[in-house]
């Protein structure tokens, strides 16, 4: 914006905002209430044609003002009620008074908008204008008199996006085409119009028909009315508390040791989605439902040890699911297998609980043969989510009598009830059902434990368990290219060694921030040697043999060029891989293909973008090969004592931990109760060495956490 005045004011009143809350004012005149908006229903586009058809006749508003700083610009009118055509500002600046106002002959050539103004049914009709603003015109921030509500109405004509009126202390006023507004011009407002169409506004002053002031007025109690229902709605359904009940499992799995892994696990990611969810422990479903139920949770989200919601969002997508349809009685994966009768699958669902003591307050049901009651025949979706027993749907044929059937699975009891309780039984949405991970702990756990201890999977193995297995063992050559984590590191320097992880550019703020002292020390270490070859890659890389310079000698550093030229690319990885663009799918380790992932390629700019752009990034990059730095296979579970001799000597230290400590692989792996003592042991090495290291990390529950290690490890 070429007037800096201008946009200062519009920066500072785009924070503010106003809208009408309750109660509203006895007598609206005399309120502080800066507008009252009014919708007209007319033809204004003839009235839009009107004013481009008569452009001429537009002159410059305010004509007076244009030598001085605060002149806007672009601004002009024409007068359809007053002097003269031309004759735009108060009877006062031509040595007329009120009497000499009259329907101009302006009129003839806008004939649709002055049947408009007519109509309005003003008993008296002051100046009445169209006033035109410009493509990129503005009118500088001004006031007109003292504070009137019921001064001028101003009516846009049209309202092209990208024009915007701004009231100093109120902020955007909501123009659109056909909107009216009584504005109290007394507060300092402002107008620009940043597109490439001309703004045609009506200003009408005058006294003002009573009728319009009522239709405003009951147009805006009824959709306030409206709106408020909806907030209050919205609060309620905000308000409904959900509680997350851990079914144990200890029943199903026979083998402690996995018990406690696989519940642990499952606190785990409950935890490090949101460290504030309500949960429950329960050794039956029963229990579970009735504890929730007793506390007065409006629902319960069953969730199985050994069930990982991987997704960070999962309690906001299931509140979205509950308000989306939240009369229903259960939701989860509710199968129906060939010759069988309908089967809730322990793993995950969600209670309603007013619902649950509705019918009974009904046990689950584990699996039987050929049941002795009488149960509702079902109905299902000929579709299914895959295989041939997961519909999309499932519900009661009324037109069949209950009957015996054969094979009812586990959850029937609760299902029976629901559904002869007229409550709905629904499936888990598609989002929900792919954020989630079972690992079957309950099918065949002792080989399931072996599996685990020496990361080998066996050819009858459950595919659930098999997969978990395949994905941990890919972790170890897997490089990450980009931080999940925030790149800012806010401990305070500046330190004489800094020691971080082998993947993304975190380090690089150390640069960007200017914390590190003139002969730092930087250690790169990381368990995947892998990884430290990359990162020495991309500390040496342009001082190689070979390395070609333009015609002026220069080594110009080119990340991208850096990655195609690393032997070891195709296990870079990063959050979202392989969203390939479907047209250009082709060889994943292809140069011309990995790098134009979609992620990779938003991933690669957000990265370049948080150090100020490319050329600061190289800058960073280049700061960092010229630093003094020693690469360093570790394993912070098995070489603590290693990790611990990097820190001897005089300085201030940092170390980034990231989130070796709460990571998927490590969870399955090692379990919650080594992950947390691996951390302990970390933490409480590094305090012996030295209490002031400055530590950053993604604990044991992905919370990060920042600081001195002594204030940090739990001595």
């Amino acid at each position: 914006m070429k007037n800096h005045a201008l946009g200062k004011f519009i920066k500072k009143a785009s924070e503010k905002s106003w809208k009408p809350t309750l109660p509203f004012p006895e007598d609206l005149w005399e309120s502080d209430w800066p507008y009252l908006t009014i919708d007209f229903k007319a033809d204004f586009d003839k009235m839009y044609q009107e004013c481009v058809e008569n452009d001429d006749m537009f002159v410059g508003h305010r004509q007076k003002d244009m030598h001085l700083s605060y002149a806007h610009e672009g601004w002009k009118a024409v007068t359809l009620h007053g002097v003269a055509p031309d004759a735009t500002e108060s009877h006062e600046q031509y040595g007329k008074s009120k009497k000499d106002y009259h329907w101009t002959n302006a009129c003839l050539k806008f004939p649709e908008c002055y049947k408009f103004l007519k109509r309005l049914g003003y008993s008296d009709y002051d100046r009445v204008r169209i006033m035109k603003l410009e493509p990129g015109g503005y009118i500088m921030p001004h006031t007109d008199g003292e504070g009137r509500i019921f001064g001028p109405l101003n009516i846009a004509i049209n309202n092209p996006k990208g024009c915007e009126f701004y009231f100093q202390d109120y902020g955007k006023v909501p123009f659109k085409k056909g909107r009216g507004v009584f504005l109290d011009i007394g507060n300092v407002h402002a107008v620009y119009n940043d597109s490439d169409q001309p703004r045609y506004h009506f200003i009408v002053h005058g006294a003002v028909n009573p009728k319009l002031i009522d239709s405003a007025w009951k147009s805006l109690n009824a959709n306030f009315k409206l709106e408020h229902e909806l907030e209050l709605l919205k609060e309620q359904d905000s308000k409904r508390t959900i509680c997350y009940g851990i079914y144990n499992q200890l029943d199903r799995i026979d083998n402690i040791p996995m018990y406690l892994r696989f519940k642990a696990s499952t606190l785990f990611y409950l935890k490090r989605g949101n460290k504030d969810v309500d949960i429950i422990f329960g050794d039956t479903i029963e229990e579970l439902l009735n504890k929730s139920a007793d506390a007065g949770y409006d629902y319960c989200v069953v969730v199985a040890a050994g069930t990982a919601l991987q997704s960070f969002n999962f309690d906001s997508d299931i509140r979205k699911f509950i308000s989306k349809d939240k009369d229903f009685g259960v939701a989860g994966h509710i199968l129906i297998r060939p010759e069988h009768w309908a089967e809730l699958h322990h793993q995950y669902f969600i209670v309603n609980l007013l619902a649950y003591k509705d019918v009974g307050r009904p046990n689950f049901g584990e699996w039987q043969g050929e049941s002795e009651e009488l149960l509702p025949v079902l109905e299902r979706s000929e579709e299914n989510f895959h295989h041939d027993y997961t519909p999309l749907w499932v519900r009661v044929n009324k037109n069949e009598k209950r009957k015996k059937q054969p094979f009812a699975g586990q959850g029937w009891e609760l299902l029976k009830a629901m559904f002869e309780g007229d409550w709905r039984c629904i499936m888990l949405s598609e989002n929900l059902r792919h954020n989630k991970f079972y690992h079957y702990p309950d099918h065949d756990t002792a080989r399931y434990e072996q599996s685990i201890q020496t990361m080998t999977s066996y050819e009858s193995q459950n595919w659930n368990q098999k997969k978990s297995i395949d994905d941990a063992l890919s972790v170890k050559d897997q490089i990450w290219l980009f931080n999940s984590e925030d790149m800012n590191i806010v401990n305070e320097g500046p330190f004489d060694l800094v020691v971080n992880t082998a993947s993304g550019f975190k380090l690089f703020d150390m640069f960007k921030q200017k914390k590190l002292n003139a002969k730092a020390k930087i250690v790169i270490y990381d368990f995947n040697p892998k990884s430290l070859a990359w990162y020495r890659h991309l500390y040496e890389w342009g001082s190689t043999p070979g390395f070609k310079q333009d015609d002026l000698g220069k080594r110009h550093l080119n990340l991208l060029e850096c990655m195609k030229t690393f032997s070891d690319k195709e296990h870079f990885t990063w959050i979202g891989k392989n969203h390939i663009p479907p047209d250009e799918q082709g060889d994943q380790h292809d140069d011309m293909t990995i790098f134009k992932d979609v992620s990779f390629v938003k991933s690669l700019k957000d990265a370049v973008s948080y150090f100020g752009g490319s050329q600061n990034f190289i800058n960073y990059w280049t700061w960092f090969r010229a630093c003094d730095v020693q690469f360093k296979k570790i394993d912070l579970y098995r070489d603590t004592d290693k990790f611990c001799k990097l820190f001897t000597g005089k300085g201030r230290k940092y170390v980034n931990l990231s989130n070796i400590f709460s990571t998927d692989a490590t969870n399955l792996l090692f379990g919650q109760t080594e992950v947390q003592c691996a951390q302990q042991r970390c933490l409480f090495s590094l305090y012996l060495i030295d209490p002031d290291i400055e530590v950053s990390l993604s604990d044991n529950w992905n919370r990060f956490r920042h600081g001195k290690v002594k204030d940090l490890v739990d001595i």
